[in-house]
């Protein structure tokens, strides 16, 4: 009998060891889900206290000490709020509809619609667009916006399901950050030269779920797009890198700065692309925002 009740206890421990082992490699494999939820909890908190609050007060909660608004270009957002700050009477509305985060829950970005008008006048809003907002983890900070970005002019505000990719990116080869950084600059640098060349060479480098974000229209999504959304820029666009950042992991990573054209002076603003590393190790573009003051026949 007492032989009976040791081996009871030997399989119990055995069993209890074998769920934790199960269990703790669930927690290692759900390390992105969990970054795509803080990421979604962010936003939409973010997007809250600008209802419940002012929207100067939820931005300067929200955004980190270096944060990046686009005011058209890219400029240091806690010194632009301090020198424009919204006005108290101000509403800005979003949602997310797509969010994706690097698998060490360090970095990640959620995007969707967004309107503006004054407090209560809803009916009179005219001003609609797409966001992405990128976010940052930091030790001592938690998640902070490191990024603000909009196109405008799109003709809705729908609020979508939310979704985002079936798969976390895939972690990069071991390498410095430094590294690891320059090789997101130099895809950008290869993506703009197949621009320069050929738009059609331009879908080698697209994600199959990539967002191409325009002032004028809604969010286009995969590679059948982006042709189109590039169909309309010149050649010679001249596009000037103003900053980067990558996730210490070497799975996501974005660029961004500005663009003008080479053959009217009038025609120049912002971009923002977000890099995605594949199953191959490869990285794909999943978000590419381009907006600005053009010309019908430039951009």
């Amino acid at each position: 009998m007492h032989r009976t009740v040791m081996c009871l206890h030997v399989v119990r421990h055995a069993l209890a060891a074998t769920i934790i082992i199960i269990l703790a490699a669930g927690c290692r494999g759900s390390d992105w889900q969990n970054a795509l939820d803080d990421v979604i909890v962010a936003e939409r908190a973010f997007a809250a206290r600008a209802t419940d609050t002012t929207v100067q007060q939820a931005f300067l909660e929200s955004i980190a000490r270096d944060a990046v608004l686009f005011r058209p270009g890219p400029t240091d957002a806690r010194a632009l709020l301090a020198a424009q700050p919204y006005p108290p009477d101000f509403q800005l509305e979003w949602t997310p509809e797509w969010a994706d985060a690097s698998r060490d829950g360090e970095l990640g970005y959620t995007t969707g619609p967004w309107r503006a008008g004054r407090r209560n006048q809803r009916s009179q809003s005219a001003a609609h667009g797409t966001y992405v907002t990128i976010w940052k983890r930091t030790l001592h900070d938690g998640w902070r916006v490191i990024l603000d970005f909009g196109t405008g002019g799109a003709s809705e505000f729908a609020v979508r399901e939310l979704r985002h990719p079936a798969s976390p990116p895939a972690h990069a080869d071991a390498a410095d950050r430094s590294a690891l950084e320059q090789s997101i600059r130099l895809v950008d640098e290869d993506f703009v030269e197949a621009l320069g060349a050929d738009s059609s060479a331009l879908v080698a480098f697209v994600a199959d779920d990539a967002r191409f974000l325009r002032d004028g229209s809604i969010a286009t999504i995969g590679i059948p797009t982006a042709n189109a959304a590039y169909a309309a820029i010149e050649r010679s666009v001249r596009w000037s890198a103003a900053g980067s950042d990558i996730s210490t992991a070497g799975d996501l990573g974005f660029v961004f700065g500005t663009w003008r054209s080479s053959s009217a002076d009038s025609a120049n603003g912002a971009w923002l692309r977000i890099w995605r590393r594949n199953a191959t190790g490869d990285w794909k573009l999943a978000l590419d925002a381009v907006t600005g003051s053009r010309p019908a026949s430039t951009l």
